[in-house]
């Protein structure tokens, strides 16, 4: 998600493992071809990306991967290590998005992917911006907390 609307969404085929190959593959390549640009046009080199601490995001190729492409990123030093609730996709778009879906009845993979690409068609800018705001003031909170997590 970004300040100017969601990404497309995205998904690991079924039966593969999140890596660092899948993850700059499957996710940031086409975000940073297609979905960027699209939202951002020439301020597209302004954007930083904002990542968790998994392991598929924090690896040394995942940094090569965008370093090459000089993308900025706030790396895994700079992250909260024992604040999950800091990342904007943790305290909104995940638990919105689980949400709408245990409202949804599918019974194949194919139907689950259906209804989430659906569900995620409907994250709104406003959406995205509102969840974003709150960022700030909940890193804040955190470094307040000495590093560790606050209540949401």
């Amino acid at each position: 998600m970004t300040w100017r609307g969601p990404t497309d969404f995205y998904h690991i085929p079924e039966n593969s493992k999140m890596n660092s190959e899948n993850f700059c593959d499957s996710v940031l390549e086409p975000m940073f071809t297609k979905d960027i640009p699209r939202l951002y046009g020439r301020d597209a080199k302004k954007v930083v990306l904002h990542m968790d601490s998994a392991s598929s995001h924090t690896s040394r190729d995942t940094y090569n991967w965008l370093n090459q492409r000089k993308i900025k990123y706030i790396t895994n030093e700079q992250w909260l290590p024992n604040s999950p609730k800091a990342s904007p996709m943790d305290y909104f778009g995940n638990g919105y998005f689980k949400s709408q879906m245990a409202k949804r009845q599918y019974s194949t993979m194919r139907g689950m992917l259906a209804a989430a690409k659906q569900e995620w068609s409907k994250v709104s800018p406003a959406m995205c911006r509102n969840a974003l705001s709150s960022w700030s003031s909940r890193v804040l909170a955190i470094h307040k907390a000495r590093g560790h997590d606050v209540p949401s």
